[in-house]
This record gives structure tokens, C-alpha cells and sequence, in this order.
């Protein structure tokens, strides 16, 4: 009984960060669009203006019209480049060690250590500095972890059968993770993500109330009509 409620809270849990993440990419599409529409309009707004500037002078102040045209649009490209560099690389990551990993202040192991969080845990990261990663979001938010022992994962969405007997675990790897569940040939899945580790694809999938990860070599996913 207690085992099914850890499972329903984990599940829980996983679906909140789930609906969190792509709150959080409908919120920056939103912003992205409305960034460009403002570009858009300035745009405009400019090319009137300088249109309005050449038939109001005289042929004399043509030259200066026209360098003050070139700086708009060299303007314009810097602040289109400086939006795209600011934008954060968001991305999901799992812990891929079953010790653990620690998270610190900065991006280096001389930062004050804050917690420790358990290998398995998947977190949103961004910036990336001297092979550290900071998290995106959470209770961690702003702090760091070491780029060595996180995975990048990538969603995804689709179903897969089970092609041997295998098993369920609680992290990308038969070896460093607890088997949460057996699979027989022929069950299917679902899948939630995947992550390559030490060169092995693995997929968390979801089967009746559990979730937990297995080895790409498995699985026959099933194609997309």
C-alpha cells in the first residue's frame, strides 16, 4: 500500500513538472511573439519616418537620410542578435548518478554546497558556465550542479513494445539504480522521455502506474502515420 502511494505521488509529481515545463515554453512563445511584433511595428514606424525625412529635405541632407537609415537598420540587427544570445538554452536534465549529486551556490566545487539531490531527480537547467549547469526553476532555482553527472533529456511523445523480458528502473541505468518493476515481451509503453548515458539511449516510460526508465535495445517503437 505504501509502495502504490509513493507510485501515485511520484506520478504526481512528474506531471506537474510536465505541465510546469510547458506552461513555462507557452509562456516564452507568448513573449517571443510579442518581442517580434514590437520589431515589427518599430520597423514600420521607423521606414515612415525616414520616408518622410527624404521628401521633406532637400537633396542636400539626402546623405545625411540615408546614414541615418543605415544606423536604424545596424541597430536593429544588434538588438535582434543581443535578444537571441539572452535567450536561455531551458532545457530538462536527469541526475544520472544513484549517489546523488550536490548543489552549489556557483558554478565549481569551492561554492558552499546547499543540498544534495538523489540520482533519478529530473530538473529544468539553462545557463551553462566551466561545465556547470543552473537550474532553471524550483526550490534550487539560481544554483548550480556539475554538467559530468546530468543528462539532457528529450521529450518525447509515443508508444513502444517490450521485445524481451527486462526490467524497470528508477534511473537510466541497470547497474547504479532499484528495479521498480518487471517487464514481459510484448508489453507496451509509453514514452516520456529519453537520455543518452555513457553512450546508451534509455527511455522513461510509463506502464499502468509505473514509471521508470529502460534501455533503448528492449523496445520497438512504434512509427508515426
Amino acid at each position: 500500500m505504501y509502495d502504490e502511494e509513493e507510485r501515485r505521488q511520484e506520478l504526481l509529481r512528474r506531471r506537474a513538472i510536465r505541465r510546469r515545463h510547458k506552461m513555462r515554453e507557452k509562456r516564452r512563445r507568448v513573449r517571443r511573439r510579442r518581442f517580434m511584433l514590437s520589431v515589427l511595428v518599430a520597423a514600420i514606424v521607423l521606414f515612415c519616418l525616414i520616408r518622410l525625412g527624404m521628401l521633406a529635405y532637400s537633396a542636400i541632407h539626402s546623405r545625411i537620410d540615408k546614414t541615418e537609415q543605415q544606423a536604424g537598420q545596424t541597430e536593429q540587427t544588434q538588438s535582434e542578435k543581443q535578444t537571441e544570445q539572452t535567450e536561455s538554452s531551458y532545457s530538462m536534465a536527469i541526475i544520472t548518478t544513484a549517489a546523488g549529486l550536490n548543489v552549489r551556490t556557483g558554478p565549481g566545487t569551492t561554492y558552499p554546497r546547499v543540498t544534495t539531490l538523489s540520482g533519478g531527480t529530473i530538473l529544468s537547467t539553462d545557463a551553462e558556465k566551466d561545465n556547470w549547469s543552473q537550474i532553471a526553476e524550483g526550490t534550487y532555482i539560481n544554483d548550480w550542479l556539475c554538467s559530468d553527472y546530468i543528462s539532457r533529456l528529450r521529450e518525447e511523445d509515443g508508444r513502444a513494445t517490450v521485445t524481451k523480458s527486462t526490467s524497470l528502473y528508477a534511473g537510466p541505468s541497470a547497474a547504479n539504480f532499484r528495479t521498480i518493476a518487471p517487464l514481459e515481451t510484448d508489453d507496451v509503453v509509453r514514452l516520456l522521455y529519453s537520455a543518452k548515458v555513457d553512450g546508451e539511449m534509455w527511455y522513461e516510460v510509463q506502464i499502468q502506474a509505473y514509471i521508470g526508465w529502460m534501455d533503448a535495445d528492449s523496445i520497438r517503437i512504434h512509427e508515426k502515420y
